[in-house]
């Protein structure tokens, strides 16, 4: 699998949620999108609903301020660290206007994927976002991939599973097959000699009943 397998329309169609409480950086976001052919994008400027509405949504690509009132992005941050799964990929693009390191190196550190600082270049920003999505849209294949691989490993273990104890049953019968064999054979011997025997025994007695005299002797 490679980033070919991955198309302009598939980032296109991808879900990207914005949260940011200044109206005016939505509004020249979503311009930008709509120019661009990303149509499928939902804005928030209450970050107290982002958690609810990530839910919801299952977007793609989250473009996320830091700065905002009631719940910062830090806030965010944290909460979808013990939202998502442990093995998901979600991810946040940060833009703010910070301008210190610290910021950035904090961002990084809560989980967040990326980072840009306001003002941005617009061809900076459209190459960051479709770089976070096809890495997203890769990993949702990948999982796809593992998860039939899953199953086939599964039904494989059944099969195997059934062949070794259908093996197994006709080992035990082979063995008792072979048991039998070996007790009528063990029977045939005892009859044999037990048929010599008898047949030395009747010799002996019609000796004797045709020839009393031998006694005597």
């Amino acid at each position: 699998m490679n980033s070919s397998s991955i198309t302009e329309e598939d980032l296109k169609r991808a879900r990207i949620l914005i949260v940011d409480d200044d109206v005016g950086i939505i509004c020249l976001l979503q311009s930008v999108f709509n120019r661009t052919g990303f149509v499928n994008h939902t804005s928030l400027t209450d970050s107290r609903e982002a958690i609810q509405r990530i839910c919801e949504l299952q977007p793609d690509l989250i473009l996320l301020d830091l700065n905002m009132p009631n719940v910062t992005g830090f806030d965010v941050l944290h909460e979808l660290r013990h939202t998502l799964p442990p093995d998901a990929f979600l991810p946040v693009l940060v833009i703010t206007g910070e301008s210190d390191p610290k910021t950035k190196r904090k961002s990084l550190a809560a989980g967040a994927t990326d980072f840009l600082q306001k003002p941005f270049d617009m061809t900076e920003l459209l190459m960051r976002i479709r770089n976070l999505l096809r890495t997203r849209l890769l990993h949702l294949e990948l999982d796809q991939q593992n998860t039939v691989l899953e199953q086939k490993v599964s039904e494989r273990t059944a099969e195997l599973t059934s062949a070794l104890s259908e093996l197994k049953q006709t080992q035990n019968q082979i063995v008792q097959q072979e048991r039998l064999r070996a007790f009528g054979e063990m029977a045939g011997g005892v009859v044999h000699d037990f048929n010599n025997s008898l047949t030395s025994i009747i010799g002996y007695s019609d000796l004797l009943l045709n020839n009393p005299d031998i006694l005597a002797d």
